[in-house]
């Protein structure tokens, strides 16, 4: 297809061009492909092809026959050089590049100006396929960053942003696993050449975290270049978790390991304004994630999404010269009789000096009870234990480790809790700390009054779990505060039983 100047009509069909899809304005200036719910415009050209339209498309899918180039072209006689898919459209990519000239910002400059693909589908997952050969290309150079824009209400789902320039391929995933509060209304998102800054520590000459000091004994962050993404609310975040993950390519200083920073006052040059988040990690890095996707969880909302319309939200690939030391297999605690056994086991160990066990009775401040040796450096699997003695009834314990190196480099695992039972009553969560679901366990021996609630550490309640009379016997209700609206975190489960109130905590990860 190609040349239209009157306006021909897609509405419900199926159409492939093989070649050039220009539709130019008439005199009367409204010639447009027209299309629908349910049309799809499928590109299946073995060499480049071009676009021009001013109408919304239904779906679109770049499937050419050898890899080329689809590239959108300006239309009716004005600067505009966009394609647009409608509110139930979906994009799908095979092979071929869709090619832009991008936009400086939402409006564009000129206002006409608006050079990127926009989605105007909110639902998440309704961009896939995205591959090295198939994605949204523009320059990658100031001043036109921007080549998609995608609709959104902030919903938990995957949205993945498949932009990049034509010899990288850099997809942003954006996977929310609760609401982003206020609305985002959309992501305007694209892909800048720019190297961010180098910052010697995240926080000055202490360790940043797990051990690893990202950018620093002279490791740079990785060269490849920077995302930007600017959204439709001129609010700061209030609410919301994600895990970020970023597709690497074209770079040339991998290091030994790697995760994503932000940037939120849009200056890429500036080494302090790139930070961690969460800090310290949730999860902390292992070894070298390249060629990728470098990825980060449990990202806060609230941290770092801009107060504004116009400043991007950039990420980054923060680099380690150190992985961590111990490859961690499990580890567990639990209660035996009077008695909290903690053990854990290892695939591998470099250097490793031994473990110091800490122990909490919030989950937030530790203090040390006891120490294990270490086996220094081998690749065998190794068991441990350690046994608390020094512990009551009725009180969740949390524990870690602090396992250090003979050159004194330290990292802290992740913490497990456990508790022993109160008197006359068995009343447990398990797994804690959970990601997906935990669950209230309790077993009653003459019938009783019961409220069962959830708090979380405001002391905001998040939800009843049971309330009024039950019989002797055991009961189990399941748990996850992302069900409820509510981020990961600590929560304290509370149980009433004929005026006398238990507690326990709960620890929900990502």
């Amino acid at each position: 297809m190609t040349n239209f100047l009157t306006q021909p009509s897609g509405n419900g069909k199926y159409v492939k061009v093989g070649g050039d899809f220009l539709v130019y304005q008439d005199a009367g200036g409204t010639a447009a492909f027209v299309t629908g719910g349910g049309s799809v415009l499928e590109f299946t050209g073995s060499a480049n092809q071009n676009y021009m339209n001013r109408n919304v498309l239904g779906s679109v899918f770049v499937n050419q026959s050898a890899p080329s180039t689809v590239t959108v072209q300006p239309h009716g006689g004005s600067a505009f050089g966009h394609m647009t898919l409608s509110t139930s459209g979906t994009l799908t990519f095979a092979t071929g590049k869709i090619v832009v000239n991008g936009s400086v910002n939402n409006t564009g400059v000129p206002a006409t100006n608006k050079g990127y693909v926009e989605m105007q589908n909110p639902l998440p997952g309704t961009i896939t396929g995205m591959n090295n050969t198939s994605y949204i290309s523009g320059t990658g150079n100031a001043p036109a960053f921007y080549t998609l824009k995608k609709a959104t209400t902030g919903a938990v789902g995957v949205y993945d942003l498949p932009v990049g320039t034509i010899t990288k391929y850099s997809n942003l995933k954006l996977d929310a696993k609760t609401v982003l509060s206020p609305n985002p209304s959309y992501f305007l998102v694209g892909f800048d050449n720019t190297v961010p800054a180098t910052n010697t520590a995240f926080t000055g000459s202490a360790i940043d975290e797990c051990s690893v000091k990202y950018h620093s004994s002279g490791v740079n962050p990785l060269n490849n270049g920077l995302w930007r993404i600017i959204t439709g609310s001129s609010a700061a975040g209030t609410a919301g978790v994600l895990d970020i993950s970023l597709t690497e390519n074209g770079y040339g200083n991998g290091a030994n390991g790697q995760t994503v920073m932000y940037n939120k006052l849009g200056t890429p040059a500036t080494a302090a304004d790139w930070l961690l988040n969460p800090f310290p990690a949730s999860a902390c890095i292992s070894g070298n994630s390249l060629p990728g996707p470098v990825s980060r969880t449990n990202m806060q909302w609230a941290t770092i999404k801009p107060a504004s319309v116009t400043t991007p939200l950039m990420f980054g690939t923060a680099q380690s010269p150190t992985p961590l030391p111990v490859e961690y297999l499990a580890l567990t605690a639990k209660g035996v009789q009077n008695t909290i056994k903690v053990e854990w086991s290892t695939a591998s160990e470099k250097n490793n000096k031994g473990y110091e066990v800490q122990r909490s009775t919030d989950g937030q401040m530790f203090e040390n009870i006891g120490w294990v040796n270490g086996h220094g450096t081998t690749n065998l699997m190794n068991m441990y234990q350690y046994t608390d003695i020094s512990v009551s009834k009725g009180i969740t314990y949390f524990y870690r480790l602090k396992q250090i190196d003979y050159d004194g480099m330290f990292d802290i695992s992740k913490k497990v809790a456990a508790s022993i039972s109160d008197n006359n009553l068995s009343f447990n969560v398990s797994p804690n700390p959970y990601s997906e679901q935990t669950n209230v366990v309790y077993q009653l021996d003459q019938t009783s009054e019961v409220t069962l609630e959830v708090f979380n550490k405001l002391g905001q309640k998040v939800t009843t779990l049971h309330k009024g009379i039950q019989e002797p016997g055991t009961y189990q209700y399941p748990f996850n505060a992302k069900q409820y609206g509510f981020s990961a975190g600590v929560y304290t489960v509370k149980m009433t039983i004929n005026s006398q109130i238990f507690t326990r905590l709960l620890f929900e990860n990502n």
